[in-house]
């Protein structure tokens, strides 16, 4: 059943992506040449916002929260946030510090290796804090990442909590945090790497995912949704536990098919959908964003991830 809309809160990191396309990764010491180069608008965060912005279907509003630095790529992003109708007045330039780049390569099967330097996003501390603290009452979802600093991360659940504002974790990359960190999350979102990390377990079926969820579940979190590509998600939550199935897309690129698929389930629980119908929504919206190239351009729109489900 459909709530109230409210509003999405993301914080997490903006970066311009640097993506190579190429046949195989360099070996050690090798000059391999790639096939084609561009950039793109990128980091979890600004990926998540658009995904959350372009899935609404303008039924309520997407704040972002960050930073950027002084020089070009930093204007560019939030420019381009802007053209998403994503909210941008809560991202913060960091006077003489670049702006966070990911330089990604893209294999032909549609894998991908990053490799991040963040920049000014170490740079988020209590200034993003105050400015999810402003923003909390008209909001239904915070949805964080663990790219920016993870004790602003965590004190944003914290208030959040508070406020009886649902949060969403997307546990990438792989952190140390602190010990009560995952307390404050309603819903965590891994892929199967992440799972293995956070469950310390070997994950190879559906039954060792069935198994990390449980484990991941213990440590804090309301509901555990494992990611797993074209093979689905796992949902484990009091109103729905099970396998959902993928909807089937020829990939291009995966990069930002996590992204797409939290910035869709923010979208969909920020509007007050049941959690089982959110996920799903989700999954279609990931996997549309798999069949593309890119990263923010890859997300789709609410039409079209309504077109897939249908």
């Amino acid at each position: 059943m459909k709530k109230k809309e409210k509003n999405t809160i993301v914080i997490g990191a903006l970066n311009m992506d640097l993506v190579i396309e190429t046949e195989r990764l360099a070996h050690l010491g090798e000059t391999f040449p790639g096939n084609h180069f561009y950039t793109a608008p990128g980091g979890k965060g600004g990926n998540q916002a658009v995904a959350a912005a372009r899935s609404n279907g303008g039924n309520c509003d997407v704040h972002m929260i960050g930073c950027i630095g002084d020089d070009l790529f930093g204007s560019q992003l939030t420019d381009l946030l802007e053209k998403d109708k994503v909210n941008s007045d809560n991202i913060v330039v960091v006077p003489g510090i670049s702006s966070g780049i990911a330089i990604i390569f893209i294999l032909p099967n549609g894998e991908n290796h990053v490799n991040p330097v963040y920049g000014a996003n170490e740079f988020c501390d209590q200034k993003q804090l105050n400015s999810v603290k402003k923003l909390l009452n008209n909001s239904g979802v915070l949805l964080a990442q663990q790219e920016i600093p993870i004790q602003t991360t965590f004190q944003c659940l914290k208030l959040a909590k508070k406020k009886l504002v649902t949060t969403i974790l997307d546990p990438a990359p792989n952190r140390v945090v602190p010990v009560d960190f995952y307390y404050y999350v309603d819903v965590i979102t891994p892929n199967e790497t992440e799972a293995s990390y956070l469950s310390g377990t070997e994950i190879n079926d559906l039954n060792d995912v069935e198994n990390a969820a449980k484990i991941i579940q213990k440590k804090g979190p309301k509901s555990v949704v494992i990611t797993l590509g074209s093979k689905g998600a796992w949902v484990l939550s009091d109103e729905f536990e099970g396998h959902v199935p993928p909807f089937k897309v020829d990939t291009v690129a995966s990069v930002a098919a996590g992204d797409a698929f939290n910035g869709c389930l923010s979208s969909r629980l920020s509007q007050g959908f049941g959690f089982e119908e959110s996920v799903r929504f989700a999954s279609a919206g990931g996997a549309i964003c798999a069949s593309r190239s890119g990263s923010q351009t890859a997300m789709a729109y609410l039409r079209e991830i309504e077109t897939i489900m249908s």
